[in-house]
């Protein structure tokens, strides 16, 4: 099972980052990004493939809006959500 995330930073043009964790069922993992400068806006998409219940986002000194995309894990593929925030 693997989850992965991708970040785009619009800051003097377009940046994207990915970033992808593998791990097993019922854990934890944070994922780091290198640091973003406060105020610049951003957009993170979270993705999961089977039985993969999402990605933990804590995103200190930023407003984050996690709405929007949930899905099901059950059923396989999906957007887990879309954060939008600066």
């Amino acid at each position: 099972m693997w989850k992965s995330i991708s970040v785009i930073i619009l800051m003097n043009g377009l940046k994207i980052q990915w970033g992808i964790n593998i791990l097993v069922a019922s854990t934890s993992t944070l994922i780091q990004f290198p640091l973003i400068a406060t105020h610049v806006p951003f957009l993170i998409v979270t993705h999961h493939k089977n039985d993969a219940s999402g990605l933990r986002m804590d995103m200190l000194g930023y407003y984050v809006d996690r709405t929007g995309f949930k899905t099901n894990y059950f059923t396989g593929h999906g957007i887990d959500y879309l954060a939008i925030g600066y």
